[in-house]
């Protein structure tokens, strides 16, 4: 993979590739950045123009027999240390399923990985025969090129079994370069990252997005654009999974939902709550987050307009329509629900007594009862 290849992140690119080109790279990096922004293919790229004998200004040249091993995720000073399931499984056990996941998808999610590897909820951790493991392999000289690298990818899942990395971190062999990639630093054992230059990567403008999918999805419409940007908080990954799913971002179900809870027929409103019930939790995790998305919008809209409000220009007459029954008081109580509801959904509530409940609720504060 090449910097080139990665999402935006020029800043961060183009330090990275500095120090490349000025022998600089020190023997620990901690990548530091939200999920799906771009952290771990930055990784990668930093790694194979690394072991690229012939790197062109900090780049991978991609065309020599290195970088053809590389690409491929077979380069043997290369190596990957990632989270996993079950007593005693490192990497290696599960580096052809890694390789195929980063070929197809490298901007996938720990999420992504998890149900990958594990068919239930089990536990995912890097345990202390993968310590060890890494220990052995950075032990050996290198097989080809001049350095070797060690990726640990969500180095949060050692736990207190980073305790056995901290001597080789602080004082790796000759040639060795650690490279740790993370999301949530306050997870990570503190004498880790004090040994690690970081680098933060940020989330991705709205620019960069939107230029992204349209270039993926040349036919996608203003209204999925924007409700795809406003809904990925800039992740790739996030919105990239999002417009896999557009069908289900449609405004129509959002609006037919609020007409069904001003209504407050229980009849039309259970129906409803069956068809939503049968959908897939990702899916039903996705429609809170864009009525969230909504709300809010409504709430800023007489303030900012329609523009800076992020209310699309095809659903601004709907939206003002709504403005004009729903006070700022009642968009504040819905946007309280959905906003706990969704943590409700992610802790495996029943979808069907949740959209019920949140129905129910949603007619009451429309109805000017707030005693809730």
């Amino acid at each position: 993979m090449k910097f080139s290849e990665v999402v935006g992140q020029e800043k961060v690119k183009d330090n990275i590739k500095n120090m490349i080109m000025q022998h600089k790279v020190p023997h620990a990096v901690l990548l530091l950045g939200p999920s799906g922004v771009g952290a771990l293919p930055l990784a990668i790229s930093m790694a194979h123009a690394m072991v690229c004998p012939s790197p062109v200004k900090g780049e991978a040249c991609g065309v020599c027999p290195s970088c053809n091993r590389s690409f491929k995720y077979l380069h043997p000073d290369v190596h990957f240390a990632f989270p996993t399931v079950g007593k005693d499984v490192t990497s290696d056990t599960l580096m052809a399923t890694w390789r195929n996941l980063v070929l197809k998808r490298p901007y996938f999610t720990k999420d992504d990985w998890i149900n990958e590897i594990a068919a239930d909820n089990k536990q995912a951790n890097i345990n202390k025969e993968e310590c060890f493991n890494i220990r052995r392999k950075l032990s050996l000289k290198c097989a080809e090129a001049t350095v070797r690298i060690m990726i640990i990818w969500l180095p949060e899942y050692l736990g207190k079994e980073g305790n056995r990395l901290l001597k080789i971190l602080e004082e790796p062999p000759p040639d060795t370069h650690f490279i740790l990639v993370a999301e949530q630093s306050d997870q990570i054992l503190q004498t880790i990252i004090s040994r690690c230059q970081l680098i933060k990567v940020p989330l991705l403008t709205d620019e960069i997005l939107e230029k992204s999918i349209m270039n993926i999805y040349p036919s996608v419409t203003s209204l999925q654009l924007n409700t795809v940007v406003q809904l990925a908080g800039g992740s790739f990954s996030e919105a990239i999974s999002l417009m896999a799913q557009q069908e289900d971002l449609h405004a129509g179900i959002l609006i037919d939902w609020m007409r069904k809870c001003y209504k407050g027929n229980g009849l039309e409103m259970g129906r409803w709550v069956d068809e939503i019930s049968v959908w897939s939790k990702e899916k039903q995790k996705i429609f809170i987050r864009y009525s969230l998305h909504f709300f809010r919008g409504l709430l800023v809209l007489p303030v900012l307009g329609q523009e800076k409000s992020s209310i699309p220009r095809e659903m601004l007459a709907t939206a003002e329509k709504l403005r004009a029954i729903l006070t700022d008081k009642q968009l504040e109580l819905m946007t309280q629900l959905s906003d706990e509801n969704f943590a409700h959904l992610e802790r495996n509530a029943n979808p069907k007594i949740l959209f019920l409940d949140l129905s129910i609720k949603f007619h009451q504060i429309m109805q000017n009862n707030f005693n809730i």
